[in-house]
């Protein structure tokens, strides 16, 4: 019997002081020692095991609140500055029927035999796109060149979305159907292109014709491009 006490003892004596010592990092039991950074590894496999799922979470969160503002990248400027801006291309203010200013035409009149409606891309403001005035001017008088200005870009009022744009796009182009017969064709540059291609395909008969600059297929495919880790195509709501 005193035999088996005696060697009983130091196993109680080495559990006690194991586990007294357990949880300090200055414990001279190797034991110990190694269960702390066995600990503090799996810890640490945690926290990178969860690091590529907060930074995922919080894609999505960013891309399903703030996608407007990752699609669209309007300018914003006063309609009287914008005005003097346009005077000096030999732009005035284009109304539509309904006495709106919906962008911008040429100032003087013109015998132009065709109209052509432009539709920009997703930044800036239409007059950027003077450009495409010039050059149909430079053809002579073939070409009467109008360009929309989208909702929340320039000085129109309005919240920039697919459906605003498509909603105020086919107003302008029946405001000029109404203006005279003269064919009108469209042209669609960038985030543009989507708007005139819907035109086109909305209007087949009042679109004499269609020009897409480096257009693009789907929102969601070029959403998808620039945005690979996160599933757009289910969180897109503009298409």
């Amino acid at each position: 019997m005193t035999r088996s006490i005696c060697t009983s003892t130091p196993s109680i004596i080495h559990r006690t002081l194991n586990h007294k010592y357990t949880h300090s990092s200055k414990s001279i039991y190797p034991g110990s020692t190694h269960r702390i950074i066995c600990r503090a590894n799996h810890n640490m496999n945690r926290w990178r095991q969860a690091v590529p799922v907060m930074l995922i979470l919080g894609g999505l969160t960013i891309f399903t609140t703030l996608q407007r503002h990752l699609i669209y990248f309007p300018s914003k400027a006063q309609a009287d500055e914008l005005s003097r801006e346009a005077a000096r291309v030999g732009l005035k203010t284009w109304h539509d029927g309904t006495g709106s200013a919906v962008g911008w035409k040429p100032a003087g009149s013109r015998n132009a035999r065709n109209r052509m409606l432009v539709f920009h891309g997703n930044a800036g403001y239409a007059l950027h796109r003077d450009y495409f005035v010039a050059g149909f001017q430079a053809l002579g008088d073939e070409w009467e060149v109008f360009l929309f200005e989208y909702p929340g870009y320039g000085a129109r009022e309005g919240t920039p979305s697919a459906a605003a744009f498509k909603a105020t796009a086919g107003q302008a182009l029946k405001s000029l159907l109404a203006a005279d017969s003269r064919p009108i064709f469209v042209i669609g540059e960038s985030l543009g292109s989507g708007i005139a291609s819907y035109l086109a395909a909305t209007f087949p008969e009042q679109v004499a014709g269609l020009l897409l600059v480096t257009p693009f297929s789907t929102l969601a495919d070029v959403a998808a491009h620039h945005y690979p880790f996160l599933p757009v195509r289910t969180l897109l709501r503009a298409r």
